[in-house]
């Protein structure tokens, strides 16, 4: 989760209507839409997350799967290097498995960087058994940043198909650096997150604020509506929704949720 919670105390208030669904445990949870369902593939586990696709694909639709789900990252960032063969056969397991379904999934997960030892933090879109994008991930959280292994691409490039757009994690934070026209095009936000991952020191520097929320969930549920409503739908005007699917660990809850604009 982006942890420098500082700048969303500086956000502006929110200046669109948004009606806000919540679906706080891992699962599969079905959200309908004008262009198809969306389901929302949320597990702490990689390993868990791939035997859900490969059991209960969906025939149709989209999939979306939390940030870097093919990642255990029970184990740091610093760990990333040693886990590329394992993240390499998951993705090799949910590229063959998209042969069995027109639904296109958006996978979660890593790709290496040109430089040495880095790496970018990604989402694949895998549709009839071929990768066909692949978003990097530009705004980068606090801690990927201080973690030394993951790094921005050097130019940021969005890619709008069917007025839908990926969006990863933090990334909802930094959309007033979108480009106008590009983002006057987007109607959907689909955003793989890591929102309920509580990284080191997060509970000890936020203590005062997680205690006035009521705790953890409320915390993180509340900064969720801060930076949709405060930032996201804000910021790019044509925006119809948002929909996130998390993964949460150390005993929170993922914060899986659907943000709509009411008119």
């Amino acid at each position: 989760m982006y942890n420098a919670v500082m700048h969303m105390n500086k956000l502006r208030a929110p200046s669109a209507n948004v009606q806000s669904t919540y679906y706080d445990s891992h699962g599969i949870h079905s959200v309908p839409t004008e262009d198809g369902e969306v389901h929302i593939f949320s597990f702490d586990k990689p390993a868990d997350l791939v035997a859900a696709i490969k059991s209960d694909l969906p025939s149709s639709g989209t999939i979306i799967t939390p940030e870097m789900a093919t990642v255990d990252i029970t184990q740091g960032l610093d760990s990333i290097a040693s886990q590329a063969s394992s993240v390499r056969r998951l993705e090799d397991e949910v590229q063959y498995a998209s042969l069995g379904t027109t639904a296109e999934i958006i996978l979660g997960s890593i790709q290496k960087s040109p430089r040495y030892n880095k790496w970018h933090n990604v989402a694949k879109t895998y549709r009839l058994g071929s990768k066909i994008d692949t978003q990097v991930k530009y705004g980068l959280s606090g801690v990927e940043q201080e973690s030394g292994s993951i790094e921005a691409p050097l130019e940021r490039e969005r890619r709008i198909r069917l007025g839908r757009a990926v969006l990863i994690c933090s990334e909802l934070i930094f959309t007033y650096g979108e480009d106008e026209a590009i983002a006057q095009g987007i109607e959907t936000i689909l955003t793989p997150a890591a929102w309920g991952v509580q990284t080191p020191g997060f509970a000890e520097f936020n203590k005062p604020r997680i205690e006035a929320a009521g705790g953890i969930d409320n915390f993180n549920r509340n900064n969720m509506e801060k930076v949709v409503n405060g930032h996201t739908f804000r910021d790019i005007p044509s925006l119809k929704r948002v929909i996130v699917a998390d993964r949460g660990m150390s005993g929170n809850k993922p914060v899986n949720s659907v943000h709509t604009r009411v008119e």
